[in-house]
């Protein structure tokens, strides 16, 4: 039997993913800005925290300090590797949702000017690159369903 996933919620998470979380949805005006990932429906803002919880969960029952560490430098090949050996019995193309929605909602967006349009980090942080890996090599060894196979002809 495997161990159940712990969960932690956003009200508890550490400042710091806390600000990244309502800087990605905040509503603004056109002068304002709005965060990159306002559109999204509240079905699916569910499912992101659903994993950041799980990400967050997970790092603190694997010994992390999270008030230590910046949102993106706790993104490293040994933990996401710990972290997918977590989320046996789930296929390899969940397990690259999870990946993305955890890269995605864990991104700082810098603001490109005073309260205006966000940006993603540079390509070339090591943590950018650890989540792509992860998330390329999972998509690889992911099959489609038969039933998905059989309505695409």
């Amino acid at each position: 039997m495997t161990a159940p996933r712990r969960r932690l919620p956003m009200a508890q998470s550490p400042t710091a993913d806390r600000a990244i979380w309502d800087a990605l949805f905040r509503e603004g005006d056109i002068l304002d800005g709005s965060g990159p990932l306002t559109h999204l429906r509240p079905a699916t803002r569910g499912i992101h925290a659903m994993a950041v919880s799980f990400w967050l969960g997970f790092l603190a029952s694997d010994g992390v300090d999270l008030a230590a560490e910046a949102p993106m430098d706790r993104i490293t090949d040994a933990r996401l590797e710990r972290y997918l050996g977590a989320l046996d019995g789930l296929s390899s193309a969940s397990k690259a949702q999870w990946v993305h929605r955890l890269w995605l909602t864990s991104t700082p967006r810098h603001p490109s000017g005073p309260g205006r349009a966000f940006a993603r980090p540079p390509c070339g942080s090591s943590a950018w690159k650890a989540a792509a890996r992860r998330h390329a090599a999972l998509q690889q060894t992911s099959r489609p369903l038969p039933w998905l196979i059989s309505a695409r002809r």
